[in-house]
């Protein structure tokens, strides 16, 4: 499966062509990365690079075997937890957290700052 957007948030149907054990060729505009990674699951290309798009269906015509390999690492995949999922929901956290404190840490400022009316 290719695609070669120039500009997509996360392109769905990567994450179809991933359940059917399909390889992707993707550019790099199209949220690849946080699915797949580059030469496992998936090769991630510059956007505007017809040629090197062109290279690596090649590679996928000129070899099976890489084909079979490619497509068992994206069945692989969701036998997996979602890749960076954990990582994620750590930042979330943790994001949370210090927006948490920080909120904190101004209402006592401004607390200290008011003689204690606010």
């Amino acid at each position: 499966m290719v695609l070669p957007s120039i500009e997509d948030g996360l392109g769905l149907v990567m994450a179809q062509a991933l359940a059917c054990g399909c390889p992707v060729i993707a550019s790099e505009h199209t949220g690849g990365r946080d699915l797949f990674t580059h030469g496992v699951e998936e090769f991630i290309v510059p956007i505007r690079s017809p040629a090197r798009i062109t290279q690596y269906l090649q590679q996928f015509a000129d070899d099976g075997a890489l084909r079979e390999q490619m497509s068992q690492a994206t069945l692989q995949l969701l036998h997996e937890p979602c890749k960076g999922g954990s990582v994620y929901g750590e930042n979330m956290v943790t994001a949370v957290a210090h927006a948490i404190q920080s909120k904190s840490k101004a209402s006592n400022q401004a607390t200290n700052d008011h003689g204690g009316l606010t």
